[in-house]
């Protein structure tokens, strides 16, 4: 091994000496700052040039911690190259990032670059609408070197990214967004706060494509791209609009929907382009490229087709039953939520399938089911009782994060004939446990594909005011401004910069992936 290591020394981006000792340090191994002193010293012996990356805490947990260890480490030459601890609140980082610069610089010890080995929490972990906020929150702190995502299931997802047979999800595409992302990171107007809208933006080096990587919130945003290049652009630019959903961690997206595109007018170096209909759990980019059209043809977005399949979430149904409710515990599920709490005869699932047209459709149901035995639901279409659903057990339920195989399953229940215009399919509980995830219901014969029609933003009820974060600072203060976000619709301001924000070892971060195979881990890019 220390051989190998030092043959690929180009390879090795930092030794971590330990994991979370603020939480799993046995006091009868010896005093942990000892250790990592002879640790230390025994990695430089081997590889004087090798970068150390620690403490590795299980969070920052009010920086105290921290503190004493960067205390011993200042008086005991042991510095890490790489200040490390794990994140589990997109928010928090940029204020806890502050506080690390406050507390180096009140040690007498240089600012070092921070590396978060681990992030996000078992039920965000890879859905866009999620991530995007740690990556925003990434960007705007220039100390951060390295963010990993946190490894919490099955080997061979890379980190949820991939489903359990290896084929990219939704939070697959979004990452894919962000590393094809080159030149400069620019500037955008979006806030820090959990569950608000995120988003990140570049622009290419030779100023002919600016992007937007947005999410985290549901319902209507215009994005608004300022600054263009006057020599790349003239009166139109193309715009489309692409979005990747969660419809869990096993389902495989094979590629992100083009939901809209067009030709809109520039204006003074600036364009606005509407995203409408956005889901709290997907992402969606925004792409922007100068065009030779030679009039405006408006964002035209896709409408839905007859021959698309209809899915049905649990959590947008109308539920019935005394302790029947939407959880919001785990990555597994579709939409990043489900519904518990199924457990009598009185309790139950409505959903509303809205049909274009009438005909007959397949339908399959995701749900979870921890016992042993075959839950068994009455099924109802249209007030008409029809043959009880059985759902098989699934080795766990929704909320389980370390479950190997998955805890989520789809049972192909056969064909309904469904009316045009909306229908009610109601599940009832009669036999067993069972967690709902969703229902979708699938032309047997698909109809043709839709035609796009014009959508043209209409800001006259729009609050423009915005607050622009720097991704050069922290952001901690575009707070002020979040009541915004309870409107309608919101706005997301892109501010082009003349200058490149961000030097070429941060565009794009590093993204790694954290794999243990025990209690020692390993870092690759």
């Amino acid at each position: 091994m220390v051989t190998a290591a030092q043959q690929n020394s180009d390879d090795v981006y930092a030794y971590e000496l330990w994991n979370e000792p603020n939480a799993n340090w046995n006091n009868s191994w010896g005093n942990f700052d000892q250790v990592w002193k002879d640790t230390y010293h025994v990695v430089k012996a081997i590889a004087p040039n090798a970068k150390i990356l620690g403490p590795s805490l299980n969070g920052w947990n009010g920086g105290g911690w921290m503190k004493s260890f960067l205390t011993y480490c200042r008086d005991n030459n042991v510095l890490p190259d790489y200040i490390c601890w794990h994140e589990w609140n997109a928010a928090n980082f940029p204020k806890e990032a502050q506080a690390l610069d406050a507390m180096e610089d009140s040690l007498g010890i240089t600012r070092r670059p921070i590396s978060i080995n681990e992030y996000g929490w078992k039920n965000e972990l890879a859905v866009p609408g999620q991530m995007i906020h740690y990556v925003q929150n990434f960007e705007n702190v220039n100390e951060l070197d390295s963010a990993c995502l946190a490894f919490w299931y099955n080997y061979g997802r890379m980190d949820n990214l991939l489903t359990n047979d290896q084929k990219p999800n939704g939070g697959y595409w979004l990452y894919k967004w962000y590393g094809d992302m080159s030149g400069q990171m620019d500037q955008t107007s979006t806030f820090n706060t959990n569950g608000a809208l995120a988003s990140i933006a570049n622009t290419t080096s030779d100023k002919g494509q600016t992007s937007v990587i947005l999410g985290g919130t549901s319902g209507d945003t215009t994005v608004f791209v300022n600054n263009l290049d006057t020599s790349k652009y003239g009166k139109f630019a193309k715009v489309e609009v692409n979005a990747t959903p969660w419809y869990g961690v096993d389902t495989a997206v094979d590629s992100p929907k083009t939901v809209a595109s067009g030709t809109v007018a520039v204006n003074n170096g600036s364009v606005s382009i509407p995203v409408k209909d956005m889901k709290a759990s997907s992402g969606y980019q925004v792409v922007v490229t100068p065009t030779t059209d030679s009039s405006a043809t408006g964002v035209q977005y896709v409408q839905p087709s007859a021959g698309d399949p209809i899915r049905v979430e649990a959590e947008d149904s109308a539920l019935f039953g005394a302790k029947t409710t939407i959880q919001t515990k785990s990555s597994y599920p579709s939409g990043n939520k489900y519904v518990s709490g199924i457990d009598d005869t009185q309790s139950g699932v409505t959903f509303k399938p809205n049909a274009l047209a009438a005909g007959t459709y397949k339908v399959e149901v995701g749900y979870a089911n921890g016992y042993q035995d075959s839950a068994v639901d009455s099924v109802t279409l249209n007030n008409k009782p029809l043959q009880d659903l059985t759902m098989p057990y699934t080795t766990g339920w929704l909320d389980d994060s370390l479950n190997v195989h998955g805890t989520r399953r789809v049972v192909q229940y056969g064909n309904v004939d469904l009316n045009k215009g909306e229908n009610t399919f109601t599940l009832q509980k009669k036999s067993g446990f069972a967690e709902l995830d969703y229902v979708q219901f699938t032309p047997v014969t698909p109809n043709p594909t839709p035609t796009p029609t014009p959508v043209n933003p209409d800001n006259s009820n729009t609050d423009q005011t915005s607050s622009s974060t720097n991704t050069s600072s922290s952001s901690s203060a575009a707070s002020s401004s979040c009541q915004q976000l309870n409107q309608p619709r919101r706005i997301i301001t892109i501010q082009v910069l003349k200058r490149q924000l961000i030097a070429s070892k941060y565009t794009p971060r590093r993204v790694c992936i954290v794999i243990r195979a025990s209690t020692s881990p390993r870092t690759i890019g």
